[in-house]
């Protein structure tokens, strides 16, 4: 099937949402949550695999990012609200929710608030609260200082990531992606396309700005606004061992905090290279 790209529609509140459709667009339907920053576009790194299995990927942005409008104010426990006005356009009346990276946060308000709609939760390497102690161990040096610098300076992380991500990005991937574990480098070099999504990404992440990014920096680093251990849908969960960006002690007590959770934790893969090495199991569950 032909990708649905760059499309939007708009709330009840006057609010634009970008998405795109990927995949089998007469399959199961199946929302990806993007990382952070990142737009829609990461979800056609499977739109293949997907059209493959069955799938229609649904990839919304989220405020601020991409074509969806700002949000001042928003909370994590905003956003399934979102997701529910999509689903009635698109006229879904279930669907699964698969989030990764910065992505995992809005699956567990989704597996919280909208049990009753959901056929399938999935979190890929996914963000957990940053509240808990322990929750930055492992974690590469890069991110912690961010995360540290919201935490304590928050007025300052828009000047960290205009410096971080201006100028030519392809040329400053190199640096960007130094300290990725063994996993990771060996996927981007064997794999050009997902290098060129990466960067289309970030570009469209921040194509209005960081206000988008910075605001989610913030939610994820507060109270998310609901506990982990009330969520009401059963969420499966993928981590690799050596991933830096959000290291295993995160997906750990994700799995122990959620009642009903079955975790797969890969000792050979990092943040990156589960999309590589695992998508069709993870789709597998996802669609059963």
């Amino acid at each position: 099937m032909v990708a649905k790209i760059d499309q939007t529609f708009r709330l009840e509140d006057g609010r634009e949402v970008g998405f795109s459709e990927y995949g089998d667009l007469h399959g199961k339907p199946l929302f990806f949550f993007h990382g952070m920053p990142g737009s829609r576009i990461q979800a056609s790194m499977i739109e293949g695999i997907a059209a493959q299995m069955g799938a229609h990927l649904v990839a919304p942005d989220r405020p601020g990012a991409g074509l969806s409008d700002f949000m001042p104010g928003r909370k994590i426990l905003d956003y399934p609200k979102d997701i529910l006005a999509l689903a009635d356009r698109l006229g879904l009346e279930s669907f699964g929710v698969m989030g990764a990276s910065g992505g995992g946060p809005y699956v567990s308000a989704c597996a919280y608030q909208l049990p009753e709609r959901l056929t399938a939760a999935g979190i890929i390497a996914g963000v957990g609260p940053m509240s808990e102690p322990g929750a930055t161990e492992g974690m590469m040096k890069g991110n912690v200082r961010l995360f540290s610098i919201a935490r304590h300076f928050p007025w300052l992380l828009k000047l960290f990531l205009r410096l971080q991500f201006r100028g030519d990005l392809e040329k400053k991937l190199p640096k960007l992606l130094k300290n990725l574990p063994e996993p990771d480098q060996k996927i981007l070099a064997e794999r050009k396309d997902l290098v060129a999504i990466f960067l289309s990404d970030i570009d469209e992440a921040l194509k209005q700005g960081t206000d988008g990014v910075v605001q989610e920096i913030l939610l994820t680093i507060q109270p998310w606004g609901f506990s982990l251990a009330d969520l009401r849908s059963k969420v499966y969960l993928w981590q690799g061992d050596q991933d830096r960006n959000v290291p295993p002690a995160m997906g750990h007590y994700q799995a122990r905090m959620i009642p009903d959770c079955e975790a797969e934790f890969y000792p050979q893969d990092g943040h990156l290279s589960i999309f590589a090495n695992h998508m069709e199991e993870i789709l597998e569950k996802m669609l059963a």
